[in-house]
């Protein structure tokens, strides 16, 4: 009589290993019969020894083959042929009918992604403002370094350090007494100092 069906599903990798089979195959010299229907749907991939002789085969004598149908990424180690042979095959011949068919499907990852499908709010970049445009229309933006941290006695010494001038500024406080009981001396009502501000953004 007829091959049966067989249908499987493969979430990973089907392994087939030391003569495994896969068959639906019928019939032989004394009596007919079709050879099945397999389905393979999906395996990642379908990994064989070719020496092992492992086979999946829809094969027939007087009938006719049968039909496989394989969803996949990859096939290593057994491939399709027309007859069966002393290594790992796939086939769905017949002796004397007419033989059935073999469909590969191959899985492929597109991984084109579209600029426009990108989804997301678009980002506006803005400068800080204590950097000003220079007269050519660019930004120049300059690397001080540690950003006013003590050098450590173990860091090396770096010859592209930017100093950038000092800009002096002259501040005069008054001290003025919070209560009659404490009076401040006449000396020390009015202190004169210095203090020096660095900026790192040139034009």
């Amino acid at each position: 009589g007829r091959g049966g069906n067989i249908t499987m599903s493969v979430n990973d990798t089907l392994e087939m290993r030391f003569g495994s089979q896969i068959s639906t195959t019928a019939g032989n010299e004394e009596t007919g019969g079709d050879g099945g229907n397999i389905t393979l749907n999906p395996a990642r991939f379908i990994v064989a020894r070719p020496e092992e002789d492992s086979n999946i085969e829809a094969n027939a004598f007087t009938g006719d083959g049968g039909r496989i149908e394989i969803t996949t990424e990859g096939i290593l180690g057994i491939e399709p042929r027309e007859e069966q042979t002393e290594f790992s095959d796939i086939t769905a011949s017949s002796e004397f009918g007419v033989d059935g068919e073999i469909i590969i499907n191959r899985i492929t990852t597109d991984t084109t992604i579209l600029a426009d499908e990108i989804p997301g709010p678009t980002e506006n970049i803005t400068f800080l403002q204590a950097c000003s445009r220079g007269r050519r229309g660019k930004i120049e933006l300059f690397d001080l370094g540690r950003g006013g941290l003590p050098t450590q006695p173990e860091d090396p010494l770096s010859g592209s350090t930017i100093i950038a001038p000092w800009i002096p500024l002259t501040v005069k406080t008054q001290i003025q007494p919070t209560s009659t009981q404490w009076q401040t001396p006449p000396s020390a009502t009015t202190s004169s100092y210095t203090i020096f501000l660095g900026y790192g953004c040139q034009e």
